[in-house]
Formats: structure tokens, C-alpha cells, sequence
């Protein structure tokens, strides 16, 4: 196996969270989370995967300017990036890494890491991304309407990936044992 990195994209509310979570909670596969580094204020579902890891704008800015971050984005007044010694470690170490992100930045990543990257995509129709950001409670019903406003053109690029995985209401955990075959389909993991 050479090191594998399976980016996990989708639109918010789509439930990729969860997928992460039943992947982290596996014991039969040990995967690598690679943290993404974010200006924004914790939330407390975060807490469940720790993807990741809170600094401030100035020091953001301060590894942006020293090329620290080999993709950054700037979504919801806040920076968010990751760092190439983080993919970089996964690949020399021959580990299986976890990493979410958004699809047009989950396609400049395979671009830029070709044999290592595989990108699933997690799907949901439009009415159940609403009801789940509905039921999350976080968001305005303005920050709500643009959040679909972005799922559609998200959802328009879902054949771009390696893979699609449905995630379907009260069917979380066949979503996880999806993406799980998926993941032991690329590499060696006993079954």
C-alpha cells in the first residue's frame, strides 16, 4: 500500500460528520484524520471526529504568508486550510488518512497528490440537506438558504469524484459500511 488519502466532500448538511465519525470509531481500520486548520469558534459537534484545530486569524495569516497551507479557503468570514507536512506525513508513512473538504477543493488536492488520493463524494437529495440543517439549529434561515444555494452547485459536481455514496435518512450506518468498502477496496485492510 502506498499512503491512501480519501477526502470525504459533500454539501453541508449531508451528513459527511457522521460518516466520518462510524469511520473514526472502526476499529478494524486505523485511519489518520488530517486536521483542518480554521480561524472560525468551535462548535460543539466538532468535537466528535477533532478534525480541527483553532487558531487565530494573525497566526492563519501568518502560515499562509510562509506557504504553510497547501490549499486555504475563506468561507463565513473564516479561513480555513490544510497543511501539506500533514498530507505529506501520511503519504511517507504509508497510513491511511481521512480528510474533509469541500469538492472543488477536494479535486485540487487529488490534482496535486495524483497516486495517493481518492475523493467520495456523500450524497443526499436537497429536501433532507434542508431538514437537516433545519435540525441542527445553527444557522439563520438566510445562512440556511444560501447553504442550499451552494449544495446545488456541489451536488452538480459529484461525478467528478471517485465515488458517490448515498446517505439517506435513518440509513447512517449503511452509509458508513459503504464508504468502509470503499476505503478496503483501495488498500489492504482485513475485512
Amino acid at each position: 500500500m502506498n499512503g491512501k488519502i480519501f477526502i470525504i466532500c459533500g454539501p453541508s448538511g449531508v451528513g459527511k460528520g457522521t460518516v466520518i465519525l462510524g469511520l473514526l470509531k472502526n476499529k478494524k481500520i486505523n485511519l489518520k484524520m488530517i486536521p483542518t486548520y480554521t480561524t472560525r469558534e468551535a462548535k460543539p459537534r466538532d468535537e466528535l471526529t477533532g478534525h480541527y484545530r483553532y487558531i487565530s486569524r494573525g497566526i492563519f495569516l501568518e502560515k499562509l504568508k510562509n506557504k504553510v497551507f497547501f490549499e486555504s479557503n475563506f468561507f463565513n468570514s473564516n479561513y480555513y486550510g490544510t497543511q501539506a507536512a500533514d498530507m505529506n506525513t501520511v503519504v511517507k508513512n504509508n497510513t491511511v488518512g481521512l480528510l474533509e473538504q469541500d469538492v472543488g477543493h477536494a479535486l485540487f488536492t487529488q490534482k496535486l497528490y495524483p497516486n495517493h488520493v481518492k475523493i467520495i463524494f456523500i450524497t443526499s437529495p436537497l429536501e433532507v440537506i434542508r431538514q437537516r440543517l433545519l435540525k441542527r439549529a445553527e444557522d439563520t434561515e438566510k445562512q440556511i438558504a444560501a447553504r442550499l444555494i451552494l449544495a446545488k452547485k456541489e451536488l452538480s459536481q459529484k461525478n467528478n469524484c471517485d465515488y458517490i455514496v448515498e446517505n439517506l435518512p435513518n440509513d447512517q450506518e449503511n452509509t458508513i459500511q459503504k464508504v468502509l468498502e470503499i476505503i478496503r477496496s483501495e488498500v489492504s485492510i482485513e475485512k
